[in-house]
C-alpha cells in the first residue's frame, strides 16, 4: 500500500483499516509538521515490526510477532 502521510486525517481509524501483516510506503514523511507527526505515531505504534526512514518516504512493515526495529536509510 502506498499512502501520502498528508492524506491521513485520523491515525487510529487508518490503522483499523490496515491488515495486520501489511507493508505501507508513506510518501512525504517530512513535508510538513502533520506528516512528521503521522510518521512518529506510526513508528510508536504497537502494530509496527519494522520501519525504514528514507527521508522522502518511509516504509513500514506491520506485525506484532517481532521486536520493533527502526532504520535510517541514507540513499
Amino acid at each position: 500500500m502506498v499512502v501520502s502521510a498528508s492524506d491521513i486525517h485520523d491515525f487510529d481509524s487508518f490503522m483499523d483499516r490496515v491488515s495486520d501483516n501489511a507493508m505501507i510506503v508513506f510518501k512525504d514523511i517530512y513535508f510538513h509538521g502533520k506528516e512528521v507527526d503521522i510518521w512518529r505515531q506510526m513508528k510508536a505504534s504497537k502494530c509496527v515490526a519494522m520501519t525504514f526512514d528514507c527521508y522522502d518516504c518511509g516504509v513500514v512493515i506491520l506485525g506484532q510477532t517481532m521486536h520493533p526495529s527502526h532504520y535510517l536509510v541514507n540513499l
